[in-house]
């Protein structure tokens, strides 16, 4: 990769063509409450990149940047990484011309806020000289320093209100300097690459350095009133405690996928002020309604905690407005811009109910799902019911597509089945609690209405565009289909043969007109291309569902090879070890954010699915795992 701006890449040495799979693609993510770290192998390769980044009043600040190690002056060769969801261990060889090696091991703190570096030596040499160069900063992450302040003080001041402690045999050098860096990555998509991290020093070690440690912890300095984080607790994914281990024999090319996402889902939970939220995805989203709630689906059928899908129903709804749920905050404010989040809404306060039997959350929440259900019905600015009972969306990029390339008004395909969808659950509520609510002509009038959608073998995306994309998945896949058997089979076999994949389902055929496969260049045309081809892993977790579904009709069929699932353990496919990105371009590329959370959680459900409920395995090639299940 070529540096145009001839800064320092923030690894700290210059790099150059990389495969994929190699240190430059492969990222690390450890997360602890509100902090994570997070670098690719190669460094510092994104402005979100750190060795001490903090999720604080609705945004991330980076505390520090990355940790630069010499030995005799020269960078030790990184040959063997290890990365798992507690730690990362890396073993260097020493520079050319010096014997052994050295292990340097990355772990959040379980004290305090912080991370702690250790680094063993092992080595004949008599003497060595061992510098560690910390580069900090503190600016929000969506935002670098190309200009930053290079006077000194500014570096004195972050120094010592935020401090690098060091361990044993360890000595700190201060002389502060600034250093320009350069972000690969960033100038890829297209956005400022140039940055200033401020270092305050070195940490030295001279001689035969045997175990050395070196701690980043977010400290207050009493001489000093700069606003710091209190120590924060983790957040893991819970084990409930009311039930016998189930042991399960499970095909051993999925146990590794499997047990790593499952550990992977409580990452996305991050706990704040005393309550949880959901963070769609690492490095750049924050918490989404549509995410949290698709995130919440598969959380809830791996983790069993209820509890923690209870408060989130429970959030949603004390910051909804007049019917509709806040999407997203920005600025500290709440936005109101999603046609289909309400209706997610209802759909997981259904499985929490089926779930769990909690009649007293449905009877507190019944007169808050109705009112979900009124804004369709009377309309919104965003969306109304048009005489035909199908929803029809009037503000663009409102669904789960909303670039200005998918704006996606008027009748949508998905929109109308949550529909369909959660008018049958209120319904079936309204019986159950013995309410006055009738929805059967509002269900018998889409059901009239929903042939609208059908096209050439699959449904239309909207009743004015006849393209095939997995939104039609949503007709089949909801606990309520909209559509009978013919069609499901038709959904399922329309999308297996034009747009299913190893790792996800495309957003167009490939013979579209509008159909991309590179995700590159520019914000702009990363966007064209992000639902006009991109393979979206998340989808599967529907089409998994319409197949479950077409079978209880009696139609069965290799529609989807748990084998498969395997794909996303291949080299390359996984950015960020233990995870599973936002999406893939079409060349089965990762792209987009290196962790997401609806991609996560909706493999493991499938794999939860096939390897617990259905107990799938082969004859040959077996592991037993333990899952602790209520």
């Amino acid at each position: 990769m070529h540096n145009p701006t001839g800064s320092k890449l923030a690894s700290g040495y210059q790099s150059g063509p990389q495969k994929p799979g190699a240190p430059k693609d492969t990222e690390f993510l450890l997360a602890k409450g509100n902090l994570y770290c997070s670098l690719s192998l190669h460094g510092a390769t994104r402005k979100y990149h750190g060795m001490l980044v903090e999720r604080a009043n609705g945004s991330l600040y980076v505390h520090a940047i990355n940790l630069l190690e010499s030995v005799n002056d020269r960078d030790p060769i990184l040959m063997h990484p290890e990365i798992s969801h507690d730690s990362v261990r890396l073993v260097y060889s020493l520079p050319k011309g010096l014997d052994g090696k050295m292990t340097k091991e990355i772990s959040m703190l379980e004290d305090c806020a912080g991370v702690s570096i250790k680094y063993t030596f092992e080595t004949s040499e008599p003497f060595l000289s061992f510098e560690v160069l910390p580069l900090v900063t503190y600016r929000n992450a969506h935002a670098l320093n190309p200009q930053a302040d290079l006077s000194p003080s500014f570096g004195n001041r972050w120094f010592r209100t935020h401090r690098l402690l060091s361990g044993s045999n360890m000595q700190f050098d201060y002389s502060p300097k600034w250093h320009e860096l350069f972000y690969e990555r960033e100038y890829e998509r297209g956005y400022e690459s140039s940055d200033n991290a401020f270092s305050p020093g070195a940490f030295t070690a001279i001689g035969r350095p045997r175990h050395l440690e070196i701690r980043l912890m977010l400290v207050e300095v009493p001489s000093f009133q700069f606003p710091v984080s209190g120590l924060l607790t983790p957040n893991p994914l819970p084990i409930t405690q009311n039930s016998k281990p189930q042991t399960i024999k499970v095909i051993s090319a999925q146990l590794s996928l499997y047990n790593s996402l499952v550990r992977s889902l409580g990452t996305f939970v991050v706990s704040q002020a005393g309550l949880n939220k959901v963070v769609a995805g690492y490095h750049w989203f924050d918490e989404w309604a549509r995410d949290t709630l698709i995130f919440l689906n598969g959380y809830m059928a791996v983790s069993k905690d209820y509890a923690t899908v209870l408060q989130q129903l429970e959030q949603l709804m004390s910051v909804s407005h007049n019917g509709l749920l806040s999407t997203t905050v920005i600025d500290g404010r709440p936005v109101f811009n999603s046609s289909d989040a309400q209706l997610l809404y209802i759909n997981l306060a259904y499985g929490y109910f089926n779930e769990t039997q909690d009649l007293e959350f449905l009877r507190h929440a019944y007169p808050f799902l109705k009112k979900l259900l009124t804004g369709y019905i009377e309309g919104t600015g965003l969306y109304s019911m048009d005489t035909d009972f199908l929803i029809n969306c009037r503000k663009a990029q409102t669904t789960w597509m909303d670039t200005k390339y998918t704006p996606r008004t008027g009748k949508c395909v998905e929109i109308n089945a949550l529909w369909h969808n959660a008018l049958c659950i209120m319904d079936e509520f309204s019986t159950l609690l013995g309410a006055m609510d009738n929805y059967t002509a509002h269900i018998l009038g889409v059901r009239n209405s929903f042939p609208k959608f059908h096209g050439d073998g699959w449904l239309r995306d909207t009743l004015e565009d006849d393209s095939l994309r997995p939104n039609q998945l949503f007709a089949a896949a909801l606990p309520y289909p909209a559509v009978g058997k013919e069609w499901m089979k038709k959904i399922v076999e329309s999308t297996q043969r034009h747009l299913l994949t190893p790792v996800g389902i495309r957003t167009l055929p490939l013979s579209h007109r509008d159909y991309s496969e590179y995700y590159l260049g520019s914000e702009n045309e990363r966007d064209r291309s992000y639902h006009n081809g991109m393979i979206w892993p998340w989808l599967l977790g529907l089409y998994h569902d319409a197949v479950q579904n077409l079978a209880k009709h009696g139609t069965t069929g290799s529609y989807l090879d748990i084998k498969t699932l395997a794909a996303f353990s291949l080299p390359g496919r996984q950015p960020c070890p233990g995870y599973i990105p936002e999406l893939y371009d079409g060349f089965l590329k990762p792209a987009g954010c290196v962790a997401q959370a609806w991609s996560c959680s909706e493999i493991a459900r499938i794999l939860h699915d096939h390897m617990v409920n259905n107990n799938q395995c082969s004859n040959n090639n077996k592991a037993e795992i333990t899952v602790r299940t209520k």
